[in-house]
């Protein structure tokens, strides 16, 4: 829903859309998560949040480029949350209030391409990029996607736990292997994953 009304406009140069919301737009499915937001270096961050939040407040802000991200402004109510590693805007109608979604700008890390941004992601079926017209995957994300499995890609971190309880509300299964690493591991913080973003 929050693409279609800001209809947003990714490249595979950067912005694109990767993990959760990729997933469910290559399975035909709404996305009721946020949207995580992509990019290939710190400017092209900074020029996007520059328009998103001119057009968010229902005013251009002039940018450096000539093709805009974004549909033409329409003022939204929207809350901001700012980590070191994201910008998450909640964004809502501006009269009816209604609940657009979530739209969050990753910054923890900028990639040089939608491929390179997804070997950097720690579970199978969550590799998954978009641009809008192509898909880029993982070497197990389209058999696991297949299987309505997952496994882990790379080392567990704090954080893992939230992923995994994610795509297990996905519909997707941790195979044996990866329930056991996962339960085995003392770097699992499942206090901090309950309730939190992934990035923010």
């Amino acid at each position: 829903w929050i693409h279609n009304k800001l209809n947003l406009k990714l490249s595979k140069t950067g912005p694109w859309v990767a993990g959760g919301a990729a997933l469910q737009w290559y399975r035909n499915r709404p996305t009721h998560d946020d949207i995580d937001l992509f990019f290939a270096n710190e400017q092209q961050f900074n020029n996007f949040r520059k328009e998103l939040e001119g057009t968010l407040r229902g005013y251009p802000e002039p940018t450096p480029f000539d093709q805009t991200w974004l549909n033409p402004p329409t003022a939204y109510q929207f809350d901001v949350h700012e980590s070191e590693n994201a910008i998450s805007y909640h964004i809502r109608e501006n009269l009816t209030l209604n609940d657009i979604g979530k739209i969050q700008l990753i910054r923890r890390k900028f990639y040089p391409s939608p491929r390179a941004c997804i070997e950097d992601f720690d579970i199978s079926v969550a590799q998954i990029a978009t641009d809008g017209n192509q898909y880029w995957f993982g070497e197990h994300t389209l058999a696991d996607i297949a299987a309505k499995q997952f496994r882990f890609t790379k080392q567990i971190g704090p954080s893992t736990g939230r992923r995994y309880i994610k795509y297990h509300a996905y519909g997707f299964n941790a195979i044996e292997s990866a329930h056991d690493d996962l339960f085995n591991s003392d770097k699992v913080s499942w206090v901090r994953a309950v309730g939190q973003d992934d990035y923010a």
